[in-house]
């Protein structure tokens, strides 16, 4: 009997062994199972990370492409403002350049107007002044040869030169005409 129990302790020891040997294996299937399944997620997870990695270098990618195309594009236009500025400039200083040209030659217009107005001031009085001269020698009316009527020269500071001929000569006339080229071309020369 106490070797029956012995058998009966042996044999329910193995059962009970097998039993967990059984469970072990079991356990070491699904533990298969668990760690094929827990390696396929691990490459699922690889995979969504370098897939989100790729994406987010793609996106700095086109993130720093728009950064330098933005930065090209304020570089071309602060360029375009440049020149714009420089062209504004030249042309502000052309038109003062041709503003001053203007004033210039409105002055010098201006002076031509002064000079030309007492030129033809200082004509109308040399015509006065030869008028008078003239009505002065010419008080019959004109000049002319006449044997009859011959008026000795009177003596004066236009009296003809020692070679002329003593008659109403037309010496006066001869000097106010020279006289008055004569403030016509230093009126030219002003």
């Amino acid at each position: 009997s106490s070797t029956n129990k012995s058998a009966d302790n042996v044999e329910e020891a193995t059962v009970r062994v097998k039993s967990e040997m059984d469970d072990l294996q079991k356990c070491e299937k699904e533990l298969e199972k668990s760690r094929a399944k827990l390696k396929e997620l691990m490459e699922k997870e690889r995979e969504k990370q370098e897939q989100l990695k790729a994406k987010q270098e793609a996106k700095r990618a086109e993130v720093a492409k728009e950064e330098s195309e933005a930065s090209a594009e304020l570089s071309e236009r602060e360029k375009d403002v440049t020149e714009l500025q420089d062209e504004r400039r030249a042309d502000k200083q052309k038109l003062s350049e041709e503003e001053r040209a203007h004033e210039a030659a409105a002055a010098k217009a201006s002076l031509e107007t002064t000079n030309l107005q007492k030129l033809e001031a200082d004509i109308e009085e040399a015509e006065q002044n030869l008028r008078k001269y003239r009505r002065a020698e010419d008080a019959d009316g004109g000049v002319y040869n006449s044997k009859s009527e011959r008026e000795p020269c009177k003596e004066s500071a236009h009296s003809p030169s020692a070679g002329q001929k003593c008659e109403k000569s037309g010496v006066v006339l001869h000097r106010a005409y020279a006289a008055t080229m004569l403030v016509l071309a230093t009126a030219l020369t002003m």
